[in-house]
């Protein structure tokens, strides 16, 4: 054997021995792995647009002025469906959520007097409610119980009829109310939720002149109030 073969012998067997002490150190080495991310709470924070559905009650009385020198005061029990939609925006730091909220709904709501005194019976009938409040929750995760308040305004008519067709005076007007409710949200998927609603609405007691298009007019009290119960469903950006 010359020196050279003998030195590169030599050689090869101390590469050799280097790659496997180098893989016997790779073996007895702990292996880390980067620890999962936490997946991140959920908030409420952030706008949100919806529709909603309902069934409304209330009472509507037309009393005072002529009426009531008469002592005829008429009492009507309106009800009927609602639809519309919402928008508005939350926002929670920890449990709480502060939010405020708009809204417009369609209605038929509408009532007649069952106690027409002296050949007169009333009728009242909404068409349309609007409403803007501020909404205060606790989170519960992915449940949201609440509460509301704030400023609504309704389009109503009130009519009088003297019965065997003897005449209508009507009288019709936005008016303004306040309304108070309370509700449950819940968040079923990331950017969705249904909710259950209730509120209370009152436009109060004023006086207001009945025209039945000839130029005789007649003032009367007016006084509504209506609750509603409505299911909706939010979409969270």
């Amino acid at each position: 054997m010359t020196v050279k073969a003998a030195l590169a012998g030599m050689f090869a067997a101390g590469m050799l021995f280097g790659v496997g002490a180098a893989n016997a150190a790779d073996m007895g080495r702990p292996v880390y792995k980067a620890p999962m991310e936490a997946a991140p709470a959920f908030s409420w924070t952030g706008f949100y647009i919806g529709a909603v559905t309902g069934y409304a009650w209330g009472d509507a009385d037309i009393g005072g002025g002529v009426l009531g020198l008469l002592g005829s005061t008429q009492q009507t029990k309106p009800d009927g469906w609602i639809a519309g939609g919402t928008v508005g925006y939350n926002y929670q730091q920890g449990n709480l959520v502060l939010g405020t909220e708009g809204e417009f709904f369609w209605s038929n709501v509408d009532g007649t007097s069952s106690n027409g005194i002296l050949g007169i019976n009333g009728t009242y009938s909404n068409d349309w409610t609007g409403a803007v409040s501020t909404r205060l929750g606790v989170a519960f995760g992915t449940f949201l119980v609440y509460s509301k308040a704030g400023i609504a305004w309704a389009k109503n008519e009130y009519t009088l009829n003297a019965l065997g067709g003897g005449g209508t005076l009507s009288t019709s007007e936005t008016e303004t109310g306040w309304l108070i409710g309370s509700g449950v949200e819940w968040a079923f998927a990331p950017n969705w939720s249904a909710k259950i609603e209730g509120t209370y609405m009152d436009f109060g007691s004023r006086t207001r002149d009945f025209n039945n298009g000839v130029g005789v007019p007649l003032s009367a009290n007016v006084d509504s109030h209506i609750s509603n119960v409505k299911f909706g469903v939010n979409y969270r950006f």
